[in-house]
């Protein structure tokens, strides 16, 4: 596996140095992440060009987390150049040209890195790196962006979960890298912290880091904190087109990987409450349930 460049970042919030600290958090389960972005792709129907393609599981995945983001781009009226490049970059995954698909959504991620278009882009961004393993090219245009937009928290966060995806790539490998595992993990890490810096209120990094603590060791305390922020942030006042409820989710299976399973119930009955269709909510209260039955039956 190639080695992404290092991170030779040191801006700070105030425009002076910011001395990135090495960490001794061993931190696992970096896929997870940034999977805020899979309820993108749920419910998503094919596409004809799915249908017409030669089967590719990777690609058929790309094409249905852009089929989400492009009715998100068409119900927040996204300005036609955004458009524009976006339909772009789904031609050529359908084409098989997955590094030009980059490009074309790079360029136009960058003419919106200070607004909420960002986050929708990065959704199918994300998942053509995920798929198709381009952590080398994400974690380059990420650190670019950072560059250019050194006090922007989405960029951080983006990057953090460059980051943090390559780390899991690490760990995945056989035999695993734990050295390249550790080295960006923290550096995912590092960069989370930045960007709740500079917006303590940003959902990407704030989900982001409050899952990542949670693989942590004895980092429980600072997930719930995280995940605890993210209930009373109101972020779907403001952008309704998030993937809030998988703050319950995943607040639910810290708490349950932590042998807190009751708590992780009352989570996702409330998650429930607002989101109450949700399946992804209503099947991990369904598998809490099963084993509390059988643990009680014992």
């Amino acid at each position: 596996m190639r080695r992404a460049p290092r991170d030779g970042l040191r801006e700070s919030q105030n425009g002076g140095v910011y001395i990135v600290k090495k960490r001794n958090h061993f931190l696992t389960g970096f896929g997870v992440v940034m999977l805020i972005t899979m309820v993108l792709v749920l419910g998503a129907s094919n596409t004809p060009a799915q249908q017409t393609q030669k089967p590719d599981p990777r690609r058929a995945k790309v094409l249905a987390a852009f089929e989400q983001t492009r009715r998100t781009l068409v119900e927040t009226s996204s300005p036609d150049d955004v458009v524009k490049d976006f339909e772009l970059a789904r031609r050529q995954i359908q084409s098989g040209d997955v590094d030009q698909a980059l490009i074309s959504l790079g360029r136009t991620m960058s003419r919106e890195a200070r607004k909420p278009t960002f986050r929708v882009l990065w959704a199918s961004f994300d998942r053509i790196v995920q798929e198709y393993e381009k952590f080398d090219q994400a974690i380059l245009f990420m650190q670019e962006l950072v560059i250019l937009h050194p006090n922007l928290a989405d960029p951080r966060a983006g990057l953090a979960a460059a980051y943090g995806e390559y780390a899991s790539a690490f760990e995945r490998a056989q035999p695993p890298n734990l050295p390249e595992v550790i080295r960006y993990a923290n550096l995912s890490l590092q960069h989370l912290d930045v960007a709740l810096a500079l917006e303590p209120d940003n959902f990407m990094a704030r989900l982001g880091r409050g899952i990542t603590y949670s693989y942590s060791p004895g980092g429980l305390k600072g997930a719930e904190e995280d995940f605890k922020q993210l209930l009373v942030l109101q972020v779907m006042q403001k952008h309704p087109w998030y993937p809030y409820q998988m703050v319950y989710f995943y607040y639910a299976d810290t708490l349950k990987r932590h042998d807190k399973r009751e708590r992780a119930a009352e989570i996702l009955r409330l998650g429930l409450t607002y989101y109450p269709l949700d399946e992804n909510l209503k099947k991990e209260l369904e598998g809490i349930s099963r084993t509390s039955a059988r643990n009680t039956s014992k």
